[in-house]
């Protein structure tokens, strides 16, 4: 039900839905490294698809930073 909420009011979400938008997001979205907490190593992550593993928001969700911690290198 969060997710679903989130997705309604998040700010992207109707720009999404317009396939000129995501062409152009598709064009601009490149790989970045990005430090995930708790991962001892950089994570390459497109930079458009998780600007918040970018920019160090703590809000990323919990799921995608357990998919890092499992990770083996």
């Amino acid at each position: 039900m969060l997710r679903r909420i989130r997705e309604r009011f998040h700010p992207l979400f109707h720009l999404r839905q317009i396939p000129a938008f995501r062409s152009l997001a598709m064009c601009v979205d490149f790989a970045v490294k990005a430090r995930v907490d708790g991962v001892s190593f950089p994570a390459h992550v497109n930079w458009l698809q998780n600007l918040a593993l970018v920019i160090g928001d703590c809000g990323v969700e919990r799921e995608e930073r357990d998919h890092f911690k499992k990770s083996k290198l």
